[in-house]
């Protein structure tokens, strides 16, 4: 299920940034941040808040091991993610039309990396940019809603931020 709510979370969040910019709707942008979360960010936070849990942090503890810690590193992650699948960085090759009359040549694909689509862990932007970006909206929500929002209601919380958090990806991601 969550891994459902997040690509739904990111397609919403991604349409209404597109909407709002009057430049019309493309798909790209939309399936890019579907895949993105549905695929790589659900799954890997899914197991994350379980070690996190597992650790018995106090609340403030965990809420800065999450963001300092594991958040900083996920955001290296997606930006390399993005790199490789989206933005050319891994790059196949795959046999021609004539070596697929030669049963051995037509499974003959290779891999290469084109460095320059993947982003300097070095430059600010997009990687400590979005991060910092990140830390003004993700910080202070995880705190507020672990002090002020009822236990029933920490759900709906949490997808209204990341409803938000989306959309402020998304102006990122269209930016890179």
């Amino acid at each position: 299920m969550q891994v459902v709510q997040a690509g739904v979370v990111g397609a919403v969040g991604n349409l209404i940034v597109q909407l709002l910019s009057g430049d019309g709707v493309r798909a790209a942008p939309v399936i890019e941040q579907v895949v993105l979360n549905s695929f790589f960010v659900a799954p890997i936070m899914t197991q994350w808040l379980r070690v996190l849990r597992r650790m018995q942090l106090h609340w403030l503890t965990a809420t800065l091991v999450d963001q300092f810690g594991f958040v900083a590193l996920l955001n290296i992650c997606i930006f390399y993610f993005l790199a490789a699948g989206f933005r050319g960085g891994v790059v196949v090759t795959l046999p021609t039309t004539a070596a697929l009359a030669d049963p051995a040549a037509a499974l003959h694909m290779t891999f290469s990396l084109r460095r320059a689509a993947f982003p300097s862990l070095l430059s600010y932007s997009p990687i400590w940019s979005t991060r910092v970006k990140g830390l003004y909206l993700k910080l202070p929500s995880t705190l507020l809603r672990e002090k002020m929002v009822p236990a029933h209601l920490k759900g709906v919380f949490e997808l209204a931020v990341s409803l938000v958090w989306n959309m402020i990806l998304a102006v990122v991601l269209a930016t890179t």
